[in-house]
């Protein structure tokens, strides 16, 4: 039997794009005071910075984020709001950005603490829309705390926000 010109030789049914959860460990991003695998903002200026490149990810679908983090707080009305800026650059044609400037399509909205005192929260997804970045783009990434309600950013004890990573949500071009 002779396959039709182009044809390919196997079954494409079962290729079709995947959503992918990444972690992006506090440890990994620059500016982190003290490392130890956590950081512990000590005001809302403070900011932290990834460069991030993944050849796989679908530039045409939405990229969603979510900060990891705790607190020694158990007050349900204590709220955090975290930032997370980017810029996309072009590998050996743009200047890296002190810190980048752009901001998500749909912000992070504010999270409430938990009743249970340092359990692992996730914060609600900040989505970056697709077609904002190009085929072999890298993006850099800027985290901070934009704003606390009840919470404590000047590293007293109890009431401060820890922070363990971010969670980068994608699409794969394929999957292998």
């Amino acid at each position: 039997m002779t396959r039709p010109y182009g044809a390919l030789p196997c079954n494409t049914s079962k290729i079709v794009p995947a959503r992918v959860r990444e972690l992006l460990p506090i440890s990994d991003w620059n500016g982190v005071p003290g490392g130890g695998g956590q950081w512990v903002p000590t005001s809302t200026t403070e900011t932290i910075t990834l460069l991030y490149m993944n050849d796989k990810l679908d530039k045409g679908s939405a990229i969603n984020f979510r900060v990891l983090w705790s607190s020694g707080s158990s007050t349900i009305t204590d709220t955090a709001t975290f930032r997370i800026l980017v810029d996309a650059i072009t590998p050996e044609t743009d200047a890296l950005p002190g810190v980048p400037t752009g901001t998500l399509s749909t912000a992070i909205a504010a999270d409430a603490c938990s009743a249970t005192a340092n359990i692992l929260k996730f914060s609600p997804q900040g989505i970056l829309d697709g077609e904002t970045i190009a085929d072999g783009d890298a993006l850099v990434l800027a985290l901070n705390v934009n704003a606390v309600s009840g919470l404590s950013l000047d590293g007293t004890a109890g009431e401060q926000i820890v922070v363990h990573g971010v969670e980068i949500e994608y699409t794969t071009t394929y999957v292998d």
